[in-house]
């Protein structure tokens, strides 16, 4: 455990001070640190937000250290435009974007190693060129940063809500409204540090959505991110009480098809390139899975 005690403060956030300690950790992981309650203050857990005071002694207890660096792997990818600043990947299901502390292999960054894909070294070092990221078993179109221009460039766009990623999705029950705009705030289940939930104290989270069409028992929704929280759709449809199709952390119903995983797709994505200046639009169709879950909806 490593200890800090605060001699002069200024009134700084808690997660500021500590990247300008912590020069190995990015702020980003020290506020997951900082949620996980790995960081405390004076022994009590506090936000990220935190102004620090004199004489506050800050408790850091980090997990030990895992090497999640990627390893290069022959995976199929369906690579649906690439310059030479970015490219965009329509990510298949069940496959993870980067590496975790138990796989380092398969992942989205993994095949674009193999592919000698440049990618931009910038972020953290197990997920090169990764701006944005989809749940592993959410399959579409994601936007990957080949430079380090093109990086920062795209995070700005992300950050300023200038890209529009939209996501088709299969819920339970049959949805009353036509549309709607969920804003509620996500943050940590407090009985898990994996799931998401509606919290007071979470981050603001932004999502529209619009009734496509409807079954006997469940609805097809698309939807829009204004905000891109982690699980952020699978949390808000939940929410409103109605969850995913298949959602293996939202949903508590079983599944009527084979396939494991949420019926969620990101079949949209839309930007003006921030180098290029070309506005650039890509849809994909819906995989086959989906196209059978949907048929089998139909006759419920």
């Amino acid at each position: 455990m490593k200890i800090y005690e605060v001699a002069t403060s200024n009134n700084e956030r808690l997660d500021r001070y500590l990247e300008r300690m912590m020069v190995d950790v990015s702020r980003s992981q020290i506020r997951n640190y900082i949620l996980e309650g790995l960081i405390t203050v004076n022994g009590e857990t506090v936000k990220a937000g935190y102004k620090i005071k004199n004489k506050d002694r800050i408790a850091v207890a980090l997990p030990e250290t895992v090497d999640n660096t990627p390893i290069p792997k022959p995976i199929p990818l369906d690579i649906v435009h690439e310059d030479r600043d970015l490219l965009v990947v329509n990510k298949p299901k069940g496959l993870l974007v980067h590496p975790t502390d138990s796989e380092r292999e398969n992942t989205l960054v993994s095949a674009l190693l193999y592919l000698s894909i440049p990618l931009a070294q910038s972020g953290e070092a197990y997920r090169p060129g990764i701006v944005h990221r989809l749940d592993k078993d959410t399959a579409g179109l994601m936007v990957v940063a080949k430079t380090h221009e093109a990086y920062q460039a795209l995070s700005t766009l992300i950050q300023n809500r200038q890209i529009e990623r939209h996501y088709l999705a299969l819920v339970e029950g049959v949805m009353g409204e036509t549309s709607g705009r969920i804003d509620q705030p996500i943050g940590r289940n407090p009985k898990s540090r994996y799931l998401r939930k509606v919290v007071p104290e979470g981050r603001r989270a932004v999502t529209h959505y619009e009734v496509l069409e409807h079954y006997p028992r469940y609805t097809l929704v698309g939807c829009q991110l204004e905000t891109g929280r982690t699980h952020q759709i699978r949390v808000h449809l939940a929410y409103l009480g109605h969850p995913v199709v298949g959602d293996p952390l939202y949903n508590q119903k079983g599944t009527f098809y084979k396939q494991k995983g949420q019926l969620l797709v990101a079949d949209r994505l839309s930007f003006t390139h921030p180098l290029t200046g070309d506005v650039l639009a890509f849809e994909i169709d819906l995989p086959d899975y989906f196209k059978e879950a949907l048929k089998i909806a139909k006759n419920l």
